[in-house]
């Protein structure tokens, strides 16, 4: 379908930021544990080679990692939280829109009242593809 035809893109979408800040997240959520092990062993050789003064400084950076790790979970628990309360009502908005089109004989064919029955929840199909598109990016 083009654009005009479901008259929606994503350029003009709510929450098309949410969507491509917990894409960012999820990015940045999985190399830190990384970043931190490296760190931590970094740490340990300047301490066991007594290089106090880029010990001290790697042990800020890992502490500020740390915290990255801690702020992450809570950022991606407010950006769930603000997808629900912005993109979803939006989407309910426009399907119920194009069911309202949809002409009344073709509502009591079985095959239609399935069809529409799969796509009803906006919400869960789109909040399970961000979430197998996340859980692939951090794998």
């Amino acid at each position: 379908m083009k654009q005009g035809e479901t008259g929606m893109s994503f350029r003009h979408a709510p929450g098309k930021f949410l969507v491509i800040g917990r894409f960012l997240e999820k990015i940045v959520s999985a190399l830190l544990p990384f970043l931190t092990m490296l760190v931590s062993a970094r740490f340990i050789d300047l301490v066991l080679n007594q290089r106090m003064e880029e010990a001290i400084r790697d042990a800020c950076l890992l502490g500020a990692l740390i915290l990255c790790q801690r702020l992450g979970g809570n950022l991606d628990t407010w950006m769930r939280i603000h997808q629900r309360k912005v993109l979803f009502p939006y989407l309910d908005e426009r399907m119920i829109g194009k069911i309202s089109r949809i002409p009344y004989g073709f509502l009591e064919n079985t095959e239609i009242q399935d069809a529409l029955e799969r796509v009803s929840g906006p919400e869960e199909v789109l909040n399970g593809v961000l979430e197998s598109g996340f859980r692939w990016s951090a794998s």
